[in-house]
């Protein structure tokens, strides 16, 4: 993840929509003094406005396509999307598995072992996501916490 400062002097093109069970997402582009971007991507639906500074956090360097969330210098606030659909996945994922492992002890295990499988692979997948979150949150937080502090 990588933290970069960026003021959004003029911002163009947002189009919001929806990718199904992964949320929604805001592609926008936008230019300054010494950068301009035509596809800037983050999930949900943030508010913009133009002449805002912000520390925004990239999921891979350099590619402004995967922007977790940011920090608006003006106010300290942190955007960044909600961790609702993943949580929820991983919730029910580990229901099921528990749900076929315990609640199923006569049934043949044969027949709902490879079943598991792809399970697994979701709450793995999730719980990896979460936590990615979790480590992207705290560094926001982390960055607002500092800005208030140099302004008080």
């Amino acid at each position: 993840m990588q933290p970069v400062t960026v003021t959004f002097e003029r911002i163009f093109d947002v189009r919001q929509g929806y990718l199904g069970i992964r949320g929604m997402r805001t592609t926008f582009g936008f230019e300054n003094s010494r950068m301009r971007k035509e596809e800037a991507c983050v999930r949900g639906f943030p508010e913009f406005r133009n002449g805002m500074t912000v520390t925004l956090l990239l999921g891979r360097n350099d590619d402004w396509r995967t922007i977790i969330g940011w920090v608006d210098h003006a106010n300290g606030e942190v955007t960044a999307p909600s961790m609702i659909p993943p949580v929820a996945t991983l919730i029910i994922a580990g229901c099921v598995i528990l749900f076929c492992v315990f609640a199923l002890p006569a049934a043949d295990h044969r027949v709902v072992s490879p079943g598991l499988l792809p399970l697994f692979a979701i709450l793995i997948l999730n719980a990896w996501a979460a936590c990615r979150w979790f480590k992207a949150r705290q560094m926001l937080n982390a960055q607002a916490a500092a800005m208030k502090q140099a302004d008080g």
